[in-house]
């Protein structure tokens, strides 16, 4: 999916895949393997071509903890929550 620009700051949701792993030894060739879906909520940090990085918390100078980055590759739908951004315009 192409990214569309975002700011530092800018409230968003994603929807993406994930690889996704079960424990210990398993034999079922019939059974359906698929990868994990996952939804994010968060600011973003940082966005460029290889990957979307976002924050749960972020202060007023732009500051994060916590930071998470989701490779582009895998997001399958981005959501602008126009409500909830920090920066304006």
């Amino acid at each position: 999916m192409k990214i569309p620009k975002l700011q530092l700051g800018t409230a968003i949701i994603l929807d993406w895949t994930d690889s996704k792993s079960a424990m210990g030894w398993s034999y079922d060739p019939k059974r359906k393997r698929t990868p994990g879906y996952i939804r994010s909520i968060g600011y973003v940090v940082q966005s460029n071509d290889e990957c979307v990085t976002i924050t749960t918390s972020m202060d007023d100078r732009g500051a994060s903890i916590d930071d998470f980055s989701i490779p582009v590759g895998c997001i399958k739908k981005l959501d602008i929550l126009e409500d909830f951004n920090l920066t304006e315009g």
